[in-house]
């Protein structure tokens, strides 16, 4: 199956950190999912799990893969999730 990528993109005006996907590679059920689980947020770590960011990847720095800035930037986090997303 192949996902539609998402435009993982920080509208303007608005606070670091805030990132929307949208445009035609929209994919509603994953924002859900990441809602439920991170409440869609960079900053999020569960504490029982210790999985970190938007997609709750554990560890948390297999997030790397995309990006040396996975710890502070939600595009890198979203980035990898598709890319998981994509592998499983």
């Amino acid at each position: 199956m192949t996902l539609p990528r998402p435009q993982a993109r920080r509208p303007p005006g608005t606070p670091n950190g805030v990132v929307r996907l949208d445009g035609p590679g929209r994919v509603p059920c994953l924002v859900a999912l990441w809602n439920a689980g991170s409440g869609c947020s960079w900053r999020t770590r569960t504490p029982s799990s210790g999985a970190d960011g938007i997609p709750q990847a554990l560890p948390g720095w297999k997030m790397a893969s995309a990006g040396s800035d996975w710890l502070t930037n939600p595009a890198t986090q979203i980035e990898w999730g598709m890319g998981f997303m994509r592998s499983v």
